[in-house]
């Protein structure tokens, strides 16, 4: 229960999806240096509701820089080597570049557009932990359904 107090999505990845911090690779890098590019673009711009013609070049732009200011801060777990770091951000730069593509489209596609009211700033989730007979914690992710024991 430490690590929920401390982190919760520390605990959300060790003991619902079984990801201990050895496991972090390649993949959950990128997916954490997006995700948190696209919460801090989103801290700045949520409203959506007049959307210009190609809209979304800027707002990749402005993505991408996020991606930037987020890997040079000491904050960011670095990966393992130049070549990957290009290779990363070559990979941010096309998904950060389809996410804008996709919210133009999701704007336009809604009548009025929309204004983003959260982001990942206030991910929760359901969490049910109970014992198990072999006297290990086992956690429950109420969304998904998945378990994961520890001990």
């Amino acid at each position: 229960m430490e690590t929920w107090f401390a982190c919760r999505r520390k605990f959300y990845y060790g003991a619902l999806l079984c990801i201990d911090g050895a496991q972090r690779g390649f993949s959950v890098k990128l997916g954490t240096l997006v995700h948190r590019a696209i919460e801090r673009f989103h801290t700045d711009v949520r409203d959506f509701r007049s959307v210009g013609a190609d809209s979304h070049f800027g707002w990749a732009a402005t993505l991408y820089a996020r991606a930037q200011e987020i890997v040079a801060s000491e904050t960011f777990e670095p990966f393992g080597s130049t070549l990957e770091l290009a290779a990363a951000m070559r990979s941010v730069k096309r998904l950060l570049a389809r996410y804008a593509c996709e919210l133009e489209a999701s704007a336009r596609a809604s009548e009025g557009g929309f204004t983003v009211v959260a982001s990942e700033e206030g991910v929760s989730f359901e969490v049910r932990a109970s014992l198990s007979a072999e006297r290990s914690i086992v956690s429950t992710d109420g969304r998904t359904g998945r378990s994961c024991s520890s001990t």
